[in-house]
């Protein structure tokens, strides 16, 4: 059995559809209603099985195998989930992945719903592109673009703002050039202080 994923669609959510495809196939097999039976789930995705376990995990398909799972017990079903080590030399899981890589040929996508932290994703990357292109044409906050070039760069800093960090970055604000530029004050220079230090070697050394 085979399926394809989306391709916007993450590894684990393809993990999950997985398990949840073998526990539609279950209904397929026919026996008597009053025979218990004990399937054991194995997969190698850890994240999985924790999501199943954690009750605050109300994720659509998460939800969609824990509803399967209780709808298969009360037929007298009992589930297992077993976790697995990938690659290790399990045939079963070694066959999973053969199955899975001649799925991606195959052109029948059986799941296609895309998770909201996806697309979630993709717009804040749309909103900073065009962002970014309205920031290259402007032609004001040329002081600002000599910091921030780049406004993805910009994000990542997450700068917190301040009345000294905006008078630095606009060149406006309390500044010495901007007050002598008014007429406010005399002198655009700033005071400097300088302190006469001694460095190992005796030599001076001003800072």
């Amino acid at each position: 059995m085979k399926h394809k994923r989306n391709n916007r669609r993450p590894n684990n959510q393809a993990e999950q559809t997985a398990i949840l495809k073998a526990l539609h196939a279950l209904e397929t097999i026919n026996l008597n209603n009053s025979t218990p039976r004990t399937v054991k789930v194995f997969t190698d995705s850890k994240i999985t099985l924790l999501s199943l376990k954690n009750a605050k995990n109300r994720k659509y398909i998460i939800e969609e195998i824990r509803r399967k799972t209780t709808d298969l017990e009360k037929e007298n079903w009992r589930i297992d989930f077993t976790w697995i080590k990938a690659h290790a030399g399990h045939s079963e899981n070694e066959l999973a992945d053969k199955l899975a890589k001649e799925a991606i040929k195959h052109s029948e996508i059986c799941y296609n719903r895309i998770p909201k932290s996806k697309i979630e994703i993709k717009e804040a990357e749309k909103t900073i592109s065009k962002w970014q292109l309205q920031w290259d044409d402007i032609a004001k906050g040329r002081a600002n673009k000599e910091y921030f070039s780049d406004i993805k760069e910009r994000i990542k800093m997450n700068l917190r703002p301040s009345p000294n960090l905006t008078a630095m970055l606009t060149a406006h604000g309390k500044t010495k050039a901007y007050l002598h530029r008014f007429k406010i004050i005399q002198s655009p220079q700033c005071t400097v202080l300088y302190l006469q230090t001694r460095r190992p070697d005796n030599g001076p050394s001003r800072i």
